[in-house]
């Protein structure tokens, strides 16, 4: 402690970890795009690395997240050169990060309330999304 009775440590491991190992290190896409007359086929495929959760006091309930890889497709017709249609598929095939593991600590899960992670950030955790769009030039 201080002198002033407050502490020199600012951030607990937990706060800390949010700075330096809540994102991951990696990201990576991989994208293939392909034209046929009025049709277009977007494939991406996108790496999301590893990411750790430290606890606030105890090393022992610390949990790396592996990293996974989410695909997004998005099929678009060409109805006019102003107009075009398209559906997208958000994370085609159902990843979600790892499960949270709280080792007993109510405060990890929030009392159950989170199955994944939520103080840390890979991806979301909707799983396989549709979309819809509409897009008009003028």
């Amino acid at each position: 402690m201080a002198q002033n009775g407050y502490s020199d440590n600012f951030f607990d491991r937990k706060e800390q970890s949010r700075i330096i190992s809540a994102r991951p290190k990696t990201k990576t896409i991989l994208s293939l795009s392909y034209d046929i007359t009025k049709f277009n086929f977007n494939l991406n495929n996108t790496y999301f690395g590893s990411v750790t959760w430290q606890h606030a006091t105890d090393p022992a309930k610390d949990q790396t997240f592996s990293g996974k890889v989410v695909t997004d497709i998005v099929l678009t017709y060409k109805i006019t050169n102003d107009l075009k249609v398209s559906g997208v598929v958000n994370n085609l095939f159902n990843i979600y990060p790892d499960v949270i593991d709280s080792k007993g600590d109510v405060v990890t899960d929030l009392g159950g309330r989170f199955r994944y992670p939520w103080e840390v950030n890979q991806f979301g955790f909707n799983g396989t999304t549709f979309q819809l769009n509409v897009n008009y030039t003028f």
